[in-house]
């Protein structure tokens, strides 16, 4: 997990079937890294709220996984009942969501289920 293409190439280079995560600053990174490391796939892709929407699609299309931080929503969701930024994370592409509460995520996919 890093957000340094150097530092997954040397680990590659010691274990090359290593399962990794990377963490890539902007859209023109995500497509870059995964030609880089092409034919591996990085298991997880962390993307940043912003790039959420495009990124996931992207991600998806070459066999990843997206996690990305939900701590703005879990702010939104313990100060002002707003369970409402979970689901948007999930709409917007995200697999993993990564809390600090999880029981307030677990509150929304069951007001989501319950749709």
């Amino acid at each position: 997990d890093t957000s340094s293409v150097d530092k997954i190439d040397q680990a590659l280079k010691i274990e090359p079937k290593l399962r990794f995560m990377n963490r890539p600053a902007s859209i023109a990174e995500i497509t870059a890294q995964f030609d880089h490391w092409k034919p591996r796939v990085p298991v997880i892709v962390e993307l940043h709220t912003d790039e959420r929407v495009v990124g996931s699609a992207i991600v998806h299309q070459r066999g990843s996984r997206v996690l990305s931080d939900v701590f703005l929503e879990d702010a939104a969701a313990r100060l002002q009942g707003n369970l409402t930024g979970y689901g948007k994370a999930l709409d917007d592409g995200v697999d993993i969501l990564q809390t600090d509460a999880p029981e307030l995520v677990q509150n929304a996919l069951v007001q989501r289920r319950a749709r």
